[in-house]
């Protein structure tokens, strides 16, 4: 659907992933979402800040996987939320075993893929154990 912020995006996204958790991990797996849960996301300190993922999957009280919620809207330029998903995804890889950047893409953005794009995702994974996911 059409969303009006990413908040709102986040909320549909984990109520999809704590589904899936649930049912794959039961007991052992958690998620938990900015906003919504506060205190049991952890952050990267880096730089003399916190980076707060807006989502993330706890196995067995690890945290484990850091997941980033991105919404390019209508008229927007997709490349400063990819860098802004992809950068942030980045940091959480550092502390996180696995991080992945969710992109909706609702800009007018050419559809087509480039021989680049699978580069970069293989590189994301091979080097950092990201996932870079862009649904349109």
């Amino acid at each position: 659907g059409d969303y009006d912020s990413e908040a709102a995006l986040l909320l549909d996204l984990a109520a999809i992933v704590t589904e899936f958790i649930n049912t794959e991990m039961g007991d052992f797996g958690s998620v938990w979402v900015s906003g919504r849960d506060k205190g049991k996301i952890m952050s990267v300190w880096a730089y003399g800040t916190d980076f707060w993922p807006d989502m993330t999957i706890e196995a067995r009280d690890v945290p484990t996987v850091a997941i980033t919620v991105k919404l390019a809207r209508r008229g927007e330029d997709l490349a400063d939320v990819l860098v802004s998903a992809v950068g942030s995804s980045l940091f959480y890889s550092v502390q996180y075993s696995y991080a992945i950047a969710f992109v909706l893409d609702r800009t007018e953005s050419d559809e087509r893929q480039h021989w680049f794009d699978g580069e970069i995702e293989e590189r994301l994974w091979a080097n950092h154990r990201i996932s870079l996911v862009i649904v349109r």
